[in-house]
């Protein structure tokens, strides 16, 4: 049986669990070796050991000695802790020996060996319906006011979100017809005794702790994350679909409005589960306001076929500023495409334009009809550009080519020229002038 060792913090132990339920269906079983303080979570899952350390969350080295004495196959994936003591045990396993990924909880997985990171539920089968009761609404109560549920968990120790008690009052001041819940207010027995009120809220708004780590066993919460960048992005959790939203704390301020107007338009949806769409669009929407959108693309995604997904600010651990140290923040191409793979079936479409890029309404038709990958140039005034400003290609295509894609910023005039030339390479075919266009800028 392979143990993980993994002491804490409570949002790690979270990300561990899609892991352990991979384990479970493939017919085998692992064990988590977890702090006391932190076991409790285990309780929830049948399918994993609960192998309780009694010390200290960063004392590695002697959870490792234990951990040995249970079984030799041993993974530790505690990626925050003493320096010394994650090299020595947790970077040891691997080659590169240090942290490649844009993210704590991505590293996890790598350590771990697992792939399939954020296709994986967090399953909990041992539920007690009894104690997650007494925390919902009566259903009188309930359906007398018909208020919407919004549930605020902006507490936490390890990443604290330093503008918790404002955002309360905003939010309490902008919706006052919602019944909204601190879960910091509320002591459960088990922490994910929280599950009942989760599959009961309209909307989750959650700060870098564990509470939003829970929020991933019921994919169909829409939720505002609030997510960490100190000391460097790397430290937040990774970008997931069901965020509506998506802020570092360092861009919150600028950002209130964008997030206000995000659960706004949760007022009239219902608490359904999000179907993948035919096509998922995607597109760089760092230097927009967040409450713009192409008012082309609204026919298209009147039809239900296409999903709009903006790459937001933050939303992956890296850009432009952080790699390079540029004074402009620009997200890379490969992040946005794998953000979008994350919201996509395996034959699915993906489409990637510019923000500004105009839609023609027939592109939604042209595009479900073809197997190969597409593209369009850009028309102004009916006449030909040599700019491509739309590419749309199958998730599968994506995957089996993305190593052959340089790392490239997008911003960089090389991202279009050689995305060109790959799907070229695979018989792309170009679609017809005048499909995408942009509208010619004026000038006072």
């Amino acid at each position: 049986m392979r143990i993980y060792v993994q002491l804490g913090r409570l949002g790690d132990i979270l990300n561990l669990l899609p892991i352990a339920w991979d384990h479970h269906q493939s017919g085998q079983r692992c064990g988590i070796m977890v702090a006391k303080e932190f076991s409790d979570v285990l309780d929830g899952c049948s399918y994993v050991d609960k192998i309780v350390f009694d010390g200290k969350p960063f004392e590695i080295s002697k959870a490792v000695a234990k951990a040995r004495t249970i079984s030799p196959d041993v993974v530790t994936t505690q990626v925050l802790g003493p320096e010394q003591e994650c090299t020595k045990h947790t970077y040891s396993q691997v080659d590169p020996p240090h942290a490649i990924t844009d993210s704590f909880c991505r590293e996890a997985w790598r350590l771990a060996g697992n792939r399939k990171f954020g296709t994986l539920p967090i399953v909990f089968d041992r539920r007690e319906p009894l104690r997650e009761i007494k925390w919902l609404p009566s259903k009188r109560k309930r359906q007398g006011r018909k208020k919407k549920m919004m549930l605020v968990a902006v507490g936490g120790n390890s990443s604290p979100f330093q503008f918790k008690t404002l955002l309360l009052e905003i939010l309490r001041l902008r919706f006052p017809r919602w019944n909204i819940i601190d879960l910091s207010l509320i002591q459960v027995d088990r922490f994910y005794d929280l599950l009942g009120l989760y599959e009961a809220a309209n909307v989750l708004v959650a700060a870098d702790s564990a509470p939003l780590h829970l929020a991933y066993a019921v994919p169909t919460l829409p939720v505002i994350a609030l997510i960490n960048d100190k000391p460097s992005l790397w430290h937040g959790a990774s970008w997931r679909p069901q965020h509506v939203f998506h802020c570092r704390y360092g861009d919150f301020p600028m950002r209130t409005v964008g997030m206000l107007q995000a659960i706004a338009r949760l007022e009239n949806q219902a608490h359904t589960a999000h179907p993948s769409p035919n096509i998922v669009h995607t597109w760089n929407a760092y230097d927009l306001n967040d409450e713009s959108l192409n008012p082309t693309w609204l026919n298209s995604y009147a039809t239900g076929i296409w999903c709009a997904m903006p790459f937001e600010r933050g939303a992956a651990g890296r850009d432009s500023q952080t790699a390079f140290g540029e004074a402009k923040r620009l997200p890379f191409v490969k992040d946005i495409l794998r953000n979008a793979c994350l919201r996509q079936e395996v034959d699915g479409l993906i489409c990637l334009t510019r923000a500004d890029t105009c839609f023609n309404n027939e592109l939604m038709l042209k595009l479900t009809n073809f197997r190969v990958p597409v593209y369009a140039h850009r028309t102004i005034d009916g006449a030909y550009h040599p700019a491509v400003d739309l590419f749309a290609f199958k998730k599968a295509w994506w995957l089996e080519h993305r190593q052959e894609y340089p790392d490239f910023v997008l911003g960089d005039h090389r991202w279009n020229r050689v995305m060109l030339e790959l799907v070229k390479s695979s018989g792309a075919l170009e679609l017809q002038l005048g499909t995408v266009y942009q509208k010619p800028k004026i000038i006072p």
